[in-house]
Parts: C-alpha cells; structure tokens; sequence
C-alpha cells in the first residue's frame, strides 16, 4: 500500500470518528439538515457517512488534494471539488444545510481578514436556497433570527452579550431548522501553547484490517505532536505521526505524515468574527453530546466554562 494512502487511512481512523460526528452535528443544527459542506475535507470521510447514513442527503466536499479526495469519488449523493474552498465554491450552486470545517482547518486561514472573507462567504452559501431531501427549495432569509428560545446560549449565559447578539436576540426565532449553521473546531485552555506530545493507541476496526495489511490484533500508535507555538501571534505547528505494531514489532512507521503550520484561533476571536462575517448569533458545545436517545439522536446544549477541562476541545457554531 503506497504511504500515501496509508497516511490517510491510518487518519481517518486515528482523527475522525464520523460516526459520532453526524449525530453531533445534526443535533447542533436543530432541524432536519440533509445538505451538508465539507471545507478542507481531505479524503471526505465525513461527507461519506452522511450520505450513507442518512435518507436523501447530499454533501458537497472541497478540498485541494485530488488524491485524498478521490476517496468520495462514486459515492452517491457526493459532489467533490477539489480546489480553494472560497475560490471554487459558489455560494447558490453549493449551498448547504451545514458547512463544517472540522480537525482545526480553519487554522489554514492565518489572518483576520482571510477568517472573516471566509466565514462571510460560508454566510451566504448558508443563506442561500437549498434542494430539500424531496426537490423542494426551501429559501433562507439573511436578517434576523436565530436559535429557538429553548436552545439559544445567549439566553443561558449570564455574560452580558455584545450589541449585535442582543439585537439578535430580540428578533423572533425562525421555525426549526430554517437556519443554517456554520460549525468548526478549535483547541484552547492552559496547554494550548505548549510544545510536546501525545502518544495513543487504536485498534484497527475489522473492515479496515485488509487495506492497511494488517492482521487481527495488530494496533496503531498515534502520535499529536505540536512542535512549535508562539503564543504573541496565534501561530503552530502540528504534526501527526503514525506506527503499525504488531506484538511489539513495528510493521511500518509514518514520521510527519501530516505536518500543519495554522493560526490557533480563541474561542472569542471566532465568535467575534463569525459576528462581524453576518451570522446572528454563535454558540460553543463540547465534543461529546449531552445525551443520545433510543433512537440514536444525539441532544446537545451550549457549553458554559464550569463544564471545560484545563485543556480543551470545542465545536463552534453560528446561526444565519
């Protein structure tokens, strides 16, 4: 197996667990989404599972790397493009329920005016008309709105909020699921500008033993590094390393697999900017749901501080 698809089957097992991510994110939006954005997808795995989890979705994945994304290609329901995810998308031909930027990608953009560019023109792919799961458009309004009174997380926080979400707030909730939701990823808290590593062990699931050559038994250590932080300009660098063990003999190693140079954006500073881009109002929600029922549906609520680690992993979300 050359590495380069090893490196990407070895991350889609080691970073993503899809399988707890559309349930997330569903729930994050509130409604029934079946149109789902994937910015810097990489081999789309995300995209993948949505629409073969759930009935009538559609996802749209962008990405620069054509190899990683040739993974997506013939699965129903998946359009694939590979290129700038600003340059190559337009926001009435690739509109969206949801658009996620997942595994810290919004790190790519380095500057403010890049985030903002950025998260203005999601707005609009978000606010745009969107086929329905029965070919029915459904259009979005753009001014006003925002979460319903039950899970707004202004109305649960007791920080008085800025000028925009209080205006925000005083606009009558649209129906449920009228809304768009931006969603990305970001790590913050006492660790966030140390160097170092973390070292972790996963099995290797059985439907993906053959395509890594492995055997039952065998593991994957894998290996976070953050090489480099400077905490005066938000800039790091990150690497991913991978190792197939088998009984304690190394099968293959992947040093540097991925390496990553991202601004590390603040909990505030995104908010701050998803504001300033047009979104109504923004909420933080952990990684894991806060509840999943019988019948698979995760229910989730706004995280506060008292609910944060030292060190921590959120999603960030806003509302058009």
């Amino acid at each position: 197996m050359p590495n380069a698809e090893r490196r990407t089957s070895l991350y889609e097992i080691c970073v993503q667990s899809v399988s707890h991510l559309v349930p997330l994110l569903r729930a994050i939006h509130g409604g029934d989404p079946k149109t789902l954005g994937e910015d810097f997808a990489g081999s789309a795995a995300l995209s993948r599972h949505w629409c073969q989890t759930i009935e009538g979705a559609r996802a749209i994945a962008v990405d620069r790397d054509p190899e990683a994304l040739a993974r997506a290609a013939g699965t129903p329901g998946i359009t694939t493009i590979v290129g700038d995810v600003l340059a190559d998308t337009d926001p009435s031909a690739h509109a969206c329920d949801i658009l996620f930027v997942g595994n810290f990608s919004i790190g790519y953009l380095h500057t403010r005016a890049e985030l903002v560019a950025y998260l203005k023109h999601a707005h609009a792919r978000l606010s745009s008309p969107v086929p329905d799961g029965g070919g029915v458009t459904r259009v979005r309004e753009r001014d006003g709105g925002g979460l319903p009174p039950s899970t707004s997380p202004e109305r649960k926080r007791g920080d008085p909020p800025s000028e925009p979400l209080a205006q925000a707030r005083e606009t009558p909730a649209r129906a449920e699921g009228s809304e768009g939701v931006f969603i990305c990823d970001t790590y913050a808290g006492e660790s966030a500008f140390l160097t170092g590593e973390v070292h972790r062990y996963h099995p290797i699931p059985d439907d993906r033993l053959a395509e890594l050559g492995a055997e039952p038994g065998d593991r994957i250590r894998y290996t976070w590094e953050q090489r480099a932080a400077d905490p005066l300009t938000g800039m790091v660098t990150n690497a991913l390393h991978f190792r197939l063990e088998r009984a304690g003999t190394i099968l293959a190693e992947l040093d540097d697999a991925f390496v990553y140079h991202w601004r590390l954006w603040s909990v505030p500073e995104l908010r701050d900017a998803m504001l300033e881009a047009g979104f109504a109002r923004t909420a933080v929600y952990n990684q894991e749901p806060d509840a999943i029922d019988s019948d698979g549906n995760a229910h989730v609520e706004p995280t506060t501080p008292d609910d944060l680690d030292d060190s921590f992993i959120v999603y960030m979300a806003g509302w058009t």
